[in-house]
């Protein structure tokens, strides 16, 4: 069940979250745990950052931006054995925009 918070208590969580960081930002750092995302981060892939450097002048194409529409529809979509990316690209040709 998602339960919203009334806005009055809302608003006392963000000034005591606000007061927080300002507290730990004056006593000079942060109790907060670092992010497990970030932790043991190593250096970059020298053969992405090439590829990387490489395609930065690259004009994308109306094909190319097209299929990344339809591949992003795709992976976004329901798990369904009845979808796939040729469906996606079928109901992309008809879709219309309502005013």
């Amino acid at each position: 069940m998602n339960q919203r918070w009334p806005l009055e208590i809302q608003l006392q969580l963000i000034a005591q979250s606000a007061s927080l960081i300002c507290e730990e930002k004056e006593n000079g750092g942060s109790q907060m745990a670092d992010r497990k995302q970030f932790v043991g981060v190593t250096a970059p892939d020298p053969d992405l950052v090439r590829i990387l450097e490489e395609s930065k002048g690259n004009e994308v194409s109306e094909a190319e931006l097209r299929e990344q529409r339809i591949s992003f529809a795709f992976g976004n979509g329901l798990a369904s054995d009845s979808i796939t990316k040729d469906s996606v690209r079928k109901a992309s040709e008809h879709i219309r925009l309502l005013k």
